[in-house]
């Protein structure tokens, strides 16, 4: 299972079209492809861990990227805007200001209910799971776990302090194998910059070695560049060391961030007036972020086997308004995209009507197991192939997998 935060298809389509995206073009020839239908409002922290539990927020417990604790009481982003809108807005600013109120990054500790890794890995399954949001600290897995706090470079510019003793990969030692494979911002090489824009060596060492600024293009290019090459470094090393897997998924977030700062500049982008030589400039940045997951996606498929399957999925789209600019999030909901690959499924099968809370049920069944009664979505059935579907008829569901165990809330 590959996650990419924002990715859409009005990117994926004419960027197949243009001969850039062979893998995402050979996937719509020969397996299945659709648009996931998402949740608001749209907040990646929150769908995401949706797709991992099948479950609503209010029952897994993430309801956006962070919150805040007030005097020690949990104050979700929904409840502070609710505060808001009754007229006590300058009170939560005051709290704010006197470091009453902090802002706390949802984790790991806050998933109250059993991810996809914990149903298939207490089922005897083996799993590895590498930055998928929510994962730190990380917590005892059948196989391994990198979490998503690896990579902390942009919590930590945007002034969230990270405790000393960290917990950032099952086993522990884990990250001693992998801290070499990370690129921080700072040391992606200046050759692969060079591959995103066009623009003299003086301009690009301008645009990237200015002060961290969120949403600006220098800012988000060596981000999403060091926090996705990061990614699939440590994922391809660890479903090596750790031989064959069960479930294997890694979560790619870079594309969200280049698509907020570049978004506009793309060559076949033209509902936001920017000049020429912008366009030039800056209309290769989102194109390669794409070329890059496409050819991350063609050394997986080069490396199945028969009975594996392939599932590359996006929480949300991305798109433009005139009136709002790009937007991937708030209450717009753009729906996000789904393709599907192997044997087991079906050939050349454009999927309609599904939603994210789907994919769960359906690796559930392609794993062999039962969906849970408590789980929002359905399996995909249409998209199986017809020998799959008469092989393994659908498991009757289970009540529920329950809640997370002591294992994972002793790391409270």
């Amino acid at each position: 299972m590959v996650g990419v935060d924002a990715m859409t298809f009005d990117a994926i389509g004419p960027l197949c079209e243009r001969g850039m995206l062979p893998s995402f073009a050979g996937i719509i020839a020969e397996g299945c492809h659709g648009r996931l239908r998402t949740i608001r409002p749209t907040n990646s922290g929150l769908i995401w861990t949706s797709i991992a539990t099948g479950r609503d927020y209010r029952e897994h417990g993430i309801s956006g990227l962070e919150c805040y604790d007030l005097l020690g009481l949990r104050l979700t982003r929904i409840t502070t805007r609710k505060i808001g809108k009754i007229g006590l807005k300058g009170v939560l600013k005051v709290l704010r200001r006197c470091r009453l109120m902090r802002r706390h990054p949802f984790d790991s500790r806050d998933v109250r209910v059993k991810t996809l890794w914990d149903i298939v890995g207490e089922s005897g399954g083996r799993v590895g799971i590498v930055n998928w949001l929510n994962t730190w600290p990380a917590h005892p897995v059948n196989g391994f776990l990198a979490s998503d706090r690896l990579q902390a470079w942009r919590l930590a510019r945007l002034g969230v302090e990270e405790p000393k003793n960290s917990r950032l990969t099952f086993p522990k030692s884990l990250l001693y194998d992998v801290q070499s494979l990370l690129v921080p911002p700072e040391k992606v090489p200046f050759e692969v910059l060079k591959g995103y824009v066009s623009m003299p060596d003086n301009e690009l060492e301008a645009l990237v070695g200015g002060k961290f600024d969120k949403w600006t293009i220098g800012t988000e290019l060596q981000y999403s560049v060091s926090s996705d090459l990061s990614a699939w470094r440590v994922f391809e090393y660890c479903v090596d060391a750790f031989g064959p897997l069960n479930l294997a998924a890694v979560f790619f977030w870079g594309m969200d961030k280049v698509q907020h700062a570049a978004f506009r500049y793309m060559p076949f982008v033209n509902r936001q007036a920017v000049t020429e030589e912008e366009r030039r400039k800056f209309g290769r940045i989102v194109p390669e972020s794409y070329a890059f997951i496409d050819r991350a996606i063609g050394r997986i498929i080069a490396r199945m086997g028969p009975e594996d399957a392939l599932f590359v999925i996006s929480d949300h789209g991305f798109d433009f308004e005139p009136k709002r600019g790009t937007y991937g999030h708030k209450r717009a909901g753009p729906p996000g995209v789904f393709f599907a690959y192997g044997r087991k499924l079906r050939t050349g099968y454009e999927l309609d009507g599904a939603s994210v809370y789907d994919v769960l049920p359906t690796i559930l069944r392609l794993c062999g197991l039962p969906p849970a009664g408590d789980m929002i979505g359905r399996c995909l059935e249409e998209i199986l192939a017809p020998w799959f579907r008469s092989q393994h008829p659908p498991l009757e569901p289970i009540e529920t997998y329950e809640a997370r165990g002591p294992d994972h809330n002793a790391l409270r």
